[in-house]
Parts: structure tokens; C-alpha cells; sequence
């Protein structure tokens, strides 16, 4: 069986050769190794062309100009011929038989996707490790696509975004139109994986780490700035046209209205305390966004959400604590954004109000 390996690339030439070889050196070797090169400015492309040099498993999509993760990989997705697509981001790595353990699952129970653990490592500037966790599937086994794709509204069960964490098969993805945003925007992986969700019937889990995810200074996911607050609303508002494009909108309201709450205001609002310098265009967005009606009625409105106190689900002692600390924001804008602003120059970290939100272990 063929499988597609999918990396989009830009700038990465410290991280790249790392990555490329712990694909082709895979201990399942019927892969196709799409790599899109999405007009670097550094050396990535050279040692991307080193690779294809050796290894003809390796096609090269050489985008002239920049267009964005998006874009790429949707390129690569229509373009692969594997029977399942694994992506890989540019900056991480595969475990050496990690592949041949995603085939081994889907040829003993064919399935739409298998969810894969992963391990985060964290770096400082000098490239020391500075921390380093396992997130594996919190799953019994046993749930629905719609328990699980509430499992992704309200950050359940490990149950990730990231395009990584899943391997799909590719006519899935053709037949359902499951591809990237391509507005530019960034954090896309939110959009794809509600697509993703939505539109799945079989799934399998690998309680294991097969990937590494590299946490480097400057990435995208780790830097806060008004594009990737644009895109963490752009990505929230898309997954509420999803819903009402497919009429299940009313059936999911009130866990969207929880992923709207807190994965569009609370951590948009976390974002913006993070930014290097304040942009006062987006504190008084987020000022404006803070008197929205559902923010305001959050504290007073019971939702019905996926209560699973034993199976790491969201507790009703966790929920009022995160009612509790929205209604803080939403009550006192400016004072919170000043409290949380002095609280991060201090400690370097909002990780506790984080966990206080989307309860991650």
C-alpha cells in the first residue's frame, strides 16, 4: 500500500534535513515524500534537492512565490497517490517505524483515520531541550464521530488540530472536499481538522508517540502577534459556517458556543497579553468582543456539554472555573488585560490560566 508523505516547507533549513531523514529512512519504504518548498529564503531548498537527489521516492513542489501552508499542501493532497496521506511539519520528525504502525492499524481495521500520539519538545535559543511531554489520545475506544468531534470543541481527550496527529485516507479527503483554508490566514490546521471531524464515520487510535513536535523559538505556533489573533478568529467563525452549511449547527450549539467563548475570546485575549508590544487595534477589538452577548451571558448560561469527570472530560468544578475567569475578563476588560500583562512580564508563562480553561494535564 502506498503512502503519502506531505511536507510543506519555508525557512527551515536548520530543521529540514533533520526531517527528511527520518522519513526516508521509515521502516515502511512504499512512500511517496511530497515536499513543497514554498519559496525559502534560506538553504531549505538546496538540501530539500540534496534529498531528491538520493532518494526517488522524494517529489519537490517548488512554489515560486510564498503562498502559505494552506495552499501547498492542498496542492500536494490532489496531487498524491497514496491510499493514505500522513503530513509532517518541516521542523518535526517521525519515529523510525511510525508508519509501519499507522498501516498495520488500518490493514487488521480498515478505517477513515487513525489518531496517533506525539510528544512536544521545547527548545531554548541556545537548541537546549527545555522540556519534553507525551499527549496521547485520552479515549476509550469506544466513542461516536459526534462525542468526537466535541472532544475538539472543547480540547478534550487530547483530541488535537494539528494536520499531523491523524493519518487519513486520501479518497476521504477528495470525496468530502476536505482541504486547507487558502484565505492566508494563519492557525488553518483548526479549519481542517473541523472539516475532518465533521465528515468521518470510522476512526482508530495509537495510544503511542510516533511523532515529534518541535516547540522552536519564532514559530508561528509560539509567537503572538495580530495575524495569528485574526486567525484564531477567521478559524472559529469558518468552523460556525461548517456547522450551519451541514444543518447541525442547533445540534452542536452549545459546545460551539464553548469553543467560541474560549478558543475565539479567552485565548485570543491570551494572545494579545503575549504580544511583544501592545496593538491597540486589537485590545479595543477584544474590548468590543468582550461585551458580545454570549461572552456576557456565559457566567448565567448552563450549557450541555460532554460532562465525562472519570474520562478526562470537562468537570463541572472546571467548567464554573472557567465561567468564572471569562466573567473577569468580559466585567473588567482593561483591568484583566493589565493584570494578566504584569502576571505574564513576570513569570514568562499564562500556562496556568491556560489549564484553567481547556483543562490539559
Amino acid at each position: 500500500m502506498l503512502v503519502s508523505v506531505i511536507i510543506p516547507a519555508y525557512n527551515t533549513e536548520e530543521y529540514i534535513g533533520k526531517c527528511l531523514c527520518s522519513v526516508c529512512t521509515q521502516t515502511y519504504s512504499n512512500l511517496e515524500i511530497i515536499v513543497i518548498n514554498d519559496a525559502s529564503t534560506d538553504g531549505t531548498l538546496d538540501i530539500i534537492k540534496s534529498f531528491e537527489a538520493k532518494d526517488n521516492r522524494i517529489i519537490l513542489i517548488d512554489q515560486p512565490t510564498n503562498k502559505g501552508n494552506g495552499i501547498g499542501r492542498n496542492t500536494a493532497i490532489r496531487q498524491a497517490k497514496g491510499k493514505y496521506i500522513m503530513f509532517v511539519d518541516s521542523d518535526d520528525t517521525l519515529r523510525s517505524n511510525a508508519i509501519e504502525k499507522l498501516v498495520d492499524v488500518v490493514k487488521t481495521n480498515f478505517t477513515d483515520v487513525v489518531f496517533l500520539g506525539y510528544t512536544m519538545v521545547k527548545y531554548d535559543k541556545k537548541g537546549n531541550i527545555t522540556l519534553k511531554r507525551d499527549y496521547l489520545p485520552k479515549v476509550r475506544g469506544d466513542e461516536s464521530a459526534e462525542q468526537l468531534f466535541k472532544c475538539f470543541l472543547t480540547h478534550q481527550k487530547n483530541v488535537n488540530i494539528q494536520c499531523w496527529s491523524n493519518f487519513t485516507r486520501r479518497q476521504l479527503l477528495i470525496d468530502k472536499e476536505i482541504f486547507f483554508d487558502e484565505s492566508g490566514h494563519y492557525l488553518e490546521d483548526n479549519i481542517y481538522a473541523a472539516r475532518l471531524y465533521l465528515n468521518i464515520n470510522t476512526f482508530s487510535f495509537i495510544k503511542e508517540s510516533l511523532y515529534d513536535y518541535t516547540v522552536r523559538v519564532g514559530s508561528i505556533m509560539h509567537s503572538y502577534t495580530r495575524r495569528t489573533i485574526e486567525g484564531r478568529i477567521h478559524a472559529v467563525l469558518q468552523v460556525k459556517d461548517m456547522l450551519k452549511e451541514k444543518g447541525v449547527f442547533e445540534q452542536y450549539k452549545d459546545v460551539y458556543t464553548y469553543f467560541f467563548v474560549v478558543s475565539g475570546f479567552m485565548m485570543s485575549f491570551l494572545d494579545c497579553v503575549r504580544m511583544e508590544s501592545p496593538d491597540s487595534e486589537v485590545i479595543k477589538f477584544l474590548k468590543e468582543l468582550s461585551q458580545n452577548v454570549v461572552i456576557k451571558n456565559f457566567y448565567f448560561v448552563k450549557l450541555d456539554l460532554p460532562y465525562e469527570v472519570n474520562n478526562n472530560g470537562i468537570s463541572e468544578s472546571n467548567y464554573k472555573r472557567t465561567k468564572s475567569l471569562v466573567h473577569f475578563v468580559s466585567n473588567g476588560f482593561r483591568f484583566a488585560y493589565m493584570y494578566y500583562r504584569v502576571l505574564f512580564k513576570i513569570s514568562k508563562s499564562l500556562r496556568p490560566v491556560i489549564r484553567r480553561m481547556t483543562h490539559v494535564a
